[in-house]
């Protein structure tokens, strides 16, 4: 049986490193003529729910929604701040995301903080 093609293309993106996801992300608004191709690698990391490819929620089911970020899904997205989260909470702590979005931190949070802990958003 043949894999969907958005799971494909998650996959085979979830193995380039974080440096090249940030440089691709930003030549996206640096050369217009790349942007319809990149908006529909966005559309398809992003349009339904996916397992997180790397960081600190690797493995974990997330929807990003309209508002989530292709560097959500694949792990990528503001790697300082995932590391801080897990080197911080402890499980049986008390997590607040102020601000939350589309429940990116939310997520690691809960996973770091377990059953015993609390994550408000």
């Amino acid at each position: 049986m043949m894999l969907p093609l958005r799971f494909m293309f998650t996959k085979l993106l979830g193995l380039l490193p974080p440096q090249i996801l940030r440089a691709i992300a930003v030549r996206m608004h640096a050369f217009p003529i790349f942007r319809p191709m990149l908006e529909f690698g966005k559309k398809m990391i992003t349009s339904r729910v996916a397992t997180i490819q790397g960081g600190a929620g690797k493995g974990l089911c997330f929807d990003p929604g309209e508002g989530g970020y292709p560097g959500q899904v694949l792990g990528s997205t503001d790697l300082e701040e995932q590391q801080a989260l897990v080197k911080h909470l402890r499980s049986g702590s008390v997590f607040y995301d102020v601000g939350a979005n589309v429940g990116f931190y939310v997520i690691i949070g809960a996973r770091t903080v377990g059953p015993d802990g609390h994550v408000y958003a």
